[in-house]
This record gives structure tokens, C-alpha cells and sequence, in this order.
């Protein structure tokens, strides 16, 4: 018999002892007995004088640089949210603790740390973060210099997330990223939610959820998946996220909900190597994602909802009440019987069960990347092969993704004529139990079905719910056994081939050829339900498939032109882009099979026809079906820079779609910003 080491630990609370129920591992304990220790010793009961004990005083000062006050510099006290910014001239005013540290930050500039030691005014010059500045940024169709940006553009730093173990790349970045909304529900099938532009984002509501998400580049070409399900964290470069209109509406009416554009990483030309990294990562909950009422407390809110009916009888096959009324008429709750049987044959005893933590589970995700780059003076090249095995925290979840990637460019022609190629080869095994083959969730089953349901009948079949329960909810447990066997295949192809050609100095034509394909499928197997008060002996086996892709091909020039010994500086972009996306699902099923055996259950077995119906929603439906469009697309870009400190942007794209009416093909999406630094 297992005997808990602890149940009942008395901690000293002042000079009152408050009697505390937990159970505990023998470490915590004696962790536990050790603090008590210190506690009657009085080591730890030393008073503790925070920040906001010490004396406050109001700070003054003035934030400039080079060529005057800094308006907006960030002024925060180190370690908290108290914080202002500066005005117009370049001043603040800040309420902090004699002894704090303010932090003074601005875009482009070193931060600075000051103690303030009971001043009170304070003059601060910030200098200029000149290898920030000189980072090269991507953004649409080209590349410039981070303090050369007008629009409103964030630069993710990919070394801190390309250690993280994550189906989805995006759900790494949640918090990372200024103004953009990212969350997810841990599922290992990925499945971000990404919202560049916040709640203001277009398509947020929940049925259009599918079309809120940004576009997404991927050295250059564009992704028709909603999702970065089949990139690894470690093949990226860098990130950049495109949030205004000026700087996205070069990608037209694409960007309505921002710009996400990836580069994936190259060899470097002068080395050789081969690089090896392996990760192995334990997930469990902190918190459950839903907490529920134990039977006991399900039988009470029964009770209070029956009187608060006005029901004379609360009274029922699982509950039995003692109550009264006090002086005021009110009902008073003086005990909660609860059935020992929950029917008649005796088969199914009460329980008191957690069906949430029943479906969790500690989880572990492993990976594996090798990568192999090799350079030279005429090119270089690198191949990436990663292996992620990703097991969910909800019982029935997992993700396995093995991936390919390619990626080189050579000098055909010294310094006129370079090609390469981007290229990579996902390979997806996931399985959902969170979304079951008999159409919802087993969080929602979960909820519905009641606390007094043992997972197991005394025959060792499953629990369930029986005639007289308020939900008629199934048992989670046997839908993931059911479902054990239910795994969705995803095969996707995606990368390009590309040109630069040096016309003249300065004047470069760019061609590249693209191509996104997603070959998806899946076998689901719905077997027959038998537990306690539910049986459907209906066997079914539903194939579905699902090929999507789309092919790209842009075109741009170009040019650079200095004049006036540089005072005046030009960069011009004209480009011309052709799109073509086509999709064609299809799902057939059949009933009836004598043996369960998934080796068996194939379509040609199935004895019995599914009846068709015109309802393509409806779970009974045979059907096929397509979408096909096409895009034609024309753009313009001129960056103006004058004295390195004024800057111009202006961009034009002129949209058409085969989507739209004959007379309404084409739309045009103008763009201007200016800045200066």
C-alpha cells in the first residue's frame, strides 16, 4: 500500500501556526522542515525594504545626441514599468527611489545605464549604435540599411530563438516582436496566430481567422500556406517584419495584414564545415487549461441550481441532500451524499475524476539538425537536414517533421552573372486528438462530461455518462484510443531558382522562379463506441486528400545613382510579378468493416456505401472539388536620401486578379513616407 510521506505540515506564520494539506516529495519536505528552522531562528525573518520603501524623488534631465535633443528617448527605471519618454526638447521628468538606475534607450542609439545616488538633474548624450545602423535589412524585393528605413519595419534577433525546440517557428517569437499579437495553443502541430497590426489586423473575427494572418517571404518567394509549420528554427538567418502601409504596399493587396519575411541562412565562401546540434526538451503544465469541479463540488451547484429553481425536490439518482432553512428563508446545504452506484447493474461506481488531468501528459520534443556548408571563390552551397519528433502535453498529440533544405548560388560570370537556388523538402506525420475524427475537441468533451464518471466500469470497460446526467459528455479517454491511429500527411515542396545579372555599375536585373506545393492527406479510421451508457457499432474509414501549390515568377531591375558628390542619393526599383495558385481536395469514405485492424480497414473492404448528401459539411459527404486564380502584378519603388539625414520613400503597385469582374481586375496601392535621423 503507497503511504504519502506528508499529508499534513505545520508552518509557522507569525506567532500562529496555520495548518497547511498538501502532499509532498520527501525533498520539499525536509526543504520545508529546513525553512521552519530558519524561521524559528529568525534568519529569515528579517524585514525586507523594497524599492518602493526607500525615499522617492522627481529626476529632471535632458536627452541629446550629436545634433540636439532626442524626442521619444526612452527613460525607464531599471527593474520595473515606471517609465517616461522625452518631449519635444528632448527633456523628462521621472518619480524614482534615491537609490534606482534609470535606463536610457532610443532606435540607433548605445543604451545608457545611470545611477541616480540622490541627484536629481541629469544631462544625457546617447551616441549613435553605428553596427545597428549598418545592419542590412530586407524588405520587399530588395535590401537597405536599418537607419536608412522610413517605414515601420522589426528586426528579429534569430540567435535568440534558433536554440528553442518549437513545430512552428512563429510561436517562439510570442513577445518578441513590438505590436504584433502571437499566440498559440501549445498544440505540437503548430498552429500559430499571427496579428501584425493587433486587434486592428483585417479578417480577426472567429470565422475568418484563417485569412488574418500576414504574408509571408521566404527568400523572396512567397508562401501560400498560412503557417511556418514545415521551417526549423535553425535554418533561419533573419526576420523582418514589414507593419505599415509604407513599407508593405509593395507587396500590394497581399499585405493588408503585414509582411513577414524570412531569409534562410547561407555557407559562408571561405569555409568548409559541418555542424551538429541535438536538443531534448521535457514540456509540462503549469496550470491546467481548464479547472474543473470535483464531484462533490458539481453536486453542490446541482443543489444550489435546483433551489434557486424552486424545485421542492433536489434530490436525484447520484445526489442525495441535506438542507434547511434559516431564519430568512434561505436554503442551507448540510451534506452531499453521493451514490455509490451510478446504475442499475452495478457495473459503474462513482468516482471523483479530473478528466483534464486525465488527458495531460509530460511530453518531450526532440531534434536533430546537421548542416553541411562548404565555399569557395566561384560559389558556395549548404545543405540542412533536421529531424523534430514533438510530443504534446494533451495525450494523442504529436508532430514529426523531417526536412531537407538546399541552398547556393555561384559565380557563372565574375561579377556580371551569379545563380542559385533555395530549395527544401518537408516531410509532416501529425496526429490531433484535440480535434477527433468524430468532429470535436477533447478539451470539450472533457468539460462535458461529469466528475462522478470513472474512467473504467468494473467490467474494465470505459466509464461514461448514463441516463439522468445533466451533459451527455464522452469519455476523452476512449476517443484517444479510438483515435490512435489517425495521422494527417503532409508533403511540401518549396524554394526557387534565381538570377543576378550586373548590366552596369550600379544596374542589376533580377530574375527568380518559385515554387510552393503542399501534397496533403490522411486515412481516418472511426471505430465503433462502446462505454458505459453510449454504444454506436458504426465502422468507418474516410480518406482525404488535398494538393495545393502555387508558381511565381518576378522580375526586377535595379539602380543606384549618386549626384552631387553623393549629397544626393537614388535608389530605384521597377519589378513586374506573375502568380498562379490552384487547389484540389477530395474525400471519399465507406462503412462497415467486420475487423479493426488498420492494415484491413482500406476502402475496398468497406461493406456498406456512405449515403451522399448535397451538404458538403455534413460528415457523411463523398465530394471533389477546386479553386484556380491567377495574379498579374506591375511595382515601383524610389528611395531618395539627401545629406545622409533627410529620406524619401515613394512606392507604387498596380494588382490584378483573375478573382475579380473583367472591368474591375486592378487595383493600384500608392505608399509615401519621410524621415530623417
Amino acid at each position: 500500500m503507497k503511504r504519502d510521506l506528508a499529508k499534513i505540515v505545520y508552518v509557522p506564520e507569525g506567532l500562529q501556526w496555520k495548518k497547511v494539506f498538501r502532499v509532498m516529495k520527501l525533498s520539499t519536505f525536509l526543504l520545508f522542515l529546513f525553512s521552519a528552522q530558519l524561521h524559528a531562528e529568525g534568519i529569515l525573518s528579517q524585514p525586507i525594504v523594497s524599492s518602493q520603501q526607500q525615499r522617492s524623488i522627481a529626476v529632471k534631465g535632458v536627452v541629446e545626441d550629436n545634433t540636439g535633443p532626442i524626442i521619444g528617448a526612452n527613460v525607464i527605471e531599471k527593474g520595473t514599468t515606471n517609465g517616461t519618454i522625452t518631449d519635444i526638447n528632448g527633456e523628462f521628468t521621472l518619480n524614482v527611489p534615491s537609490n534606482a538606475t534609470l535606463v536610457i534607450s532610443f532606435i540607433g542609439y548605445s543604451e545608457q545605464q545611470i545611477q541616480v545616488n540622490g541627484k536629481t538633474n541629469f544631462f544625457v548624450k546617447l551616441e549613435e549604435d553605428s553596427k545597428t545602423l549598418d545592419e542590412v535589412v530586407v524588405t520587399g524585393y530588395g535590401t537597405t540599411k536599418k537607419k536608412d528605413l522610413t517605414g515601420a519595419v522589426s528586426v528579429v534577433k534569430v540567435s535568440d530563438v534558433e536554440n528553442m525546440v518549437s513545430s512552428d517557428v512563429m510561436q517562439t517569437l510570442q513577445g518578441r516582436i513590438p505590436g504584433v499579437f502571437i499566440t498559440s495553443n501549445g498544440n505540437p502541430n503548430g498552429g500559430a496566430t499571427v496579428l501584425v497590426r493587433g486587434v486592428s489586423t483585417l479578417g480577426t473575427s472567429s470565422n475568418q481567422a484563417a485569412r488574418s494572418g500576414p504574408l509571408y517571404i521566404i527568400d523572396g518567394m512567397p508562401s501560400s500556406q498560412g503557417n511556418m509549420n514545415e521551417l526549423s528554427p535553425q535554418d533561419i538567418e533573419s526576420i523582418q517584419v514589414l507593419k505599415d502601409a509604407s513599407s508593405a504596399s509593395i507587396y500590394g493587396s497581399r499585405a493588408a495584414n503585414g509582411v513577414i519575411i524570412i531569409t534562410t541562412k547561407k555557407a559562408d565562401k571561405q569555409t568548409t564545415s559541418v555542424r551538429a546540434r541535438t536538443s531534448l526538451n521535457v514540456k509540462t503544465w503549469t496550470k491546467k487549461p481548464l479547472e474543473l469541479l470535483n464531484a462533490r463540488e458539481h453536486g453542490y451547484a446541482e443543489w444550489q441550481a435546483g433551489r434557486n429553481d424552486g424545485n421542492p425536490e433536489v434530490n436525484n439518482r447520484f445526489y442525495t441532500y441535506t438542507d434547511h432553512q434559516d431564519a430568512n428563508g434561505n436554503w442551507v446545504l448540510d451534506n452531499i451524499q453521493i451514490a455509490e452506484w451510478l446504475n442499475d447493474e452495478r457495473t459503474m461506481r462513482s468516482a471523483d475524476t479530473d478528466w483534464v488531468k486525465q488527458i495531460m501528459q509530460t511530453a518531450i520534443a526532440q531534434n536533430y539538425n546537421v548542416t553541411v556548408s562548404t565555399g569557395g571563390p566561384k560559389g558556395r552551397s549548404l545543405i540542412t537536414l533536421d529531424y523534430l519528433d514533438n510530443i504534446g502535453t494533451i495525450k494523442g498529440t504529436s508532430n514529426n517533421r523531417m526536412s531537407i533544405r538546399v541552398n547556393s548560388d555561384y559565380s557563372v560570370i565574375k561579377d556580371y552573372l551569379t545563380i542559385g537556388e533555395n530549395l527544401s523538402l518537408t516531410k509532416n506525420k501529425r496526429s490531433d486528438a484535440t480535434s477527433t475524427a468524430s468532429g470535436a475537441g477533447l478539451l470539450t468533451y472533457a468539460e462535458h462530461i461529469q466528475p462522478i464518471v470513472p474512467v473504467y466500469n468494473e467490467n474494465g470497460g470505459w466509464g461514461g455518462n448514463v441516463g439522468g446526467m445533466s451533459n451527455n459528455g464522452r469519455n476523452p479517454l476512449r476517443m484517444i484510443e479510438n483515435d490512435k491511429d489517425n495521422f494527417n500527411h503532409i508533403l511540401r515542396m518549396f524554394g526557387d531558382v534565381h538570377l543576378d545579372l550586373a548590366i552596369l555599375k550600379n544596374l542589376h536585373f533580377k530574375s527568380m522562379l518559385g515554387l510552393d506545393y503542399n501534397f496533403e492527406w490522411s486515412r481516418l479510421f472511426m471505430l465503433p463506441i462502446i462505454e458505459e451508457g453510449l454504444e454506436d457499432h458504426t465502422s468507418r474509414v474516410i480518406n482525404m486528400s488535398n494538393r495545393r501549390g502555387s508558381w511565381v515568377w518576378n522580375n526586377t531591375v535595379n539602380y543606384g545613382l549618386d549626384l552631387a558628390g553623393g549629397d544626393h542619393h537614388f535608389d530605384f526599383l521597377l519589378g513586374q510579378e506573375m502568380t498562379q495558385y490552384k487547389m484540389e481536395n477530395m474525400r471519399v469514405q465507406r462503412d462497415g468493416y467486420p475487423d479493426f485492424d488498420p492494415n484491413y480497414m482500406y476502402l475496398s473492404v468497406g461493406e456498406q456505401a456512405v449515403v451522399l448528401s448535397p451538404d458538403a459539411s455534413n460528415e457523411g459527404t463523398n465530394y471533389n472539388g477546386a479553386t484556380e486564380y491567377r495574379l498579374l502584378s506591375y511595382f515601383g519603388k524610389v528611395n531618395y536620401n539627401y545629406l545622409n539625414k533627410y529620406l524619401v520613400s515613394m512606392t507604387l503597385r498596380y494588382d490584378g486578379s483573375s478573382r475579380f469582374g473583367a472591368n474591375n481586375r486592378f487595383a493600384t496601392f500608392p505608399a509615401f513616407s519621410l524621415g530623417w535621423r
